[in-house]
């Protein structure tokens, strides 16, 4: 596509009534996405500049269409990253999860009463130690799970040692922990052991539940 072509996409786009922006949105997205790496530093002004304007007349799905297609863009311009970020949180997940985001910016978006914001955070990769940190003080179940899953996530000791600590209770975090290639010999064993006793617990229980309904229980020789 020419300059000129782009140009007129982004002018259709600030133009274009609310029966046909969807459309002209889209057809700035697919232009930028193909065109990102070469796009002269005035163009990618001028498209930081109006679809930032743009996205405040853009219908709710059209908006979470084109934060979705343009989060991984290493030329997403700034104020239009923050002016997704700063949308409805359907919106701003991708570009929380994908988008260039310093540990600076991702701490400052952390909110324990907004679970869906810290899953997106758990879910980057890579993720800092500090930010890590930040997520577990937060002390939300579902995120602390997508976080131990994350191995691209970087752990402290001290992060292992509460991950575990949540593990020793219930399978999901477990699992979760398992499967980390840098998950440290001590709390390995940990692990072990909990689920040893667990796996005991409910056998026991079996046997029981078949001795109370008059069952022998099936015993290995």
């Amino acid at each position: 596509m020419g300059d000129a072509g782009f140009v007129e996409l982004l002018s259709a786009a600030q133009e274009a009534p609310a029966e046909k922006r969807g459309e002209c949105v889209r057809r700035v997205r697919d232009a930028f996405l193909q065109n990102a790496a070469v796009l002269p530093q005035d163009q990618l002004e001028l498209f930081d500049e109006v679809m930032t304007k743009v996205m405040d007349q853009t219908a709710l799905l059209d908006r979470v269409t084109f934060a979705k297609a343009v989060a991984r863009s290493p030329r997403l311009p700034d104020r239009l990253r923050r002016r997704l970020l700063t949308d409805t949180t359907m919106v701003a997940a991708p570009i929380i999860e994908h988008a260039a985001l310093s540990d600076a910016d991702l701490v400052r978006l952390i909110d324990p009463k907004n679970e869906t914001v810290c899953l997106s955070v758990a879910r980057r990769q890579p993720l800092s130690v500090d930010v890590a940190d930040k997520l577990i003080a937060a002390g939300q179940p579902k995120v602390l799970v997508a976080l131990a899953r994350n191995v691209e996530a970087e752990l402290s000791y001290a992060a292992f040692e509460i991950l575990s600590d949540i593990a020793v209770e219930g399978a999901e975090m477990d699992e979760a922990l398992s499967s980390r290639p840098d998950l440290p010999p001590e709390i390995a064993r940990k692990l072990t052991r909990a689920l040893e006793r667990r796996t005991s617990r409910r056998l026991n229980a079996m046997i029981e539940r078949d001795l109370e309904k008059g069952r022998k229980p099936f015993v290995l020789r």
